[in-house]
């Protein structure tokens, strides 16, 4: 255990081993630096990394904030090491932002179980994370469901962030 002076006072972090937190206090600023979370599940893995998630039932699980602000993606480059979707890890990583979105890189993680089940997907309307509403914030890096959508545009513009010549993955509705 750490002492008054030490960053994580109630916890041992030898070996410089980040200071625990959940997803929730990243995604809502109240951690900077390094953190570890623990046991979170991998919900997404893209080719640059992969995302990760508090679910029902977690000890980390805020049931005031639910869903909201659970998720978030890791960024590991093409190269980097990936989980497999479903495995739940302990994860150490610095804390940033990419072009406005939270986000994890230049971490650490140690695969506990694999083939867990994913959570069902939050469902939610198109205009609950269209572009500047604050749940879609709040959902950022969560898995979602958006029904009765239509789709005008099957690959934008490239935005922030993406490079001209790569394949966004994206829709526009």
């Amino acid at each position: 255990i750490g002492d008054v002076c030490d960053a994580c006072p109630d916890e041992s972090n030898l070996g410089g081993v980040a200071c625990s937190g959940t997803i929730y206090q990243v995604k809502q600023g109240n951690l900077t630096g390094r953190v570890g979370l623990r046991n979170v599940l991998v919900t997404a893995v893209a080719e640059v990394g992969y995302f990760v998630a508090h679910i029902n039932g977690d000890d980390a699980w805020d049931n005031m904030l639910g869903a909201d602000y659970s998720g978030i993606f890791v960024f590991t480059s093409s190269e980097g090491e990936k989980p497999a979707l479903g495995d739940r890890v302990d994860l150490d990583a610095e804390i940033g932002d990419f072009f406005g979105q939270t986000q994890l890189s230049n971490g650490t993680h140690t695969v506990l179980s694999s083939n867990n089940m994913l959570p069902e997907p939050v469902v939610v309307s198109p205009n609950d994370v269209a572009d500047a509403m604050p749940r879609g914030q709040a959902l950022e890096g969560v898995l979602i469901e958006i029904r009765a959508v239509t789709v005008t545009e099957v690959e934008p513009a490239p935005g922030p962030g993406d490079r001209s010549e790569e394949h966004t993955s994206e829709l526009q509705s």
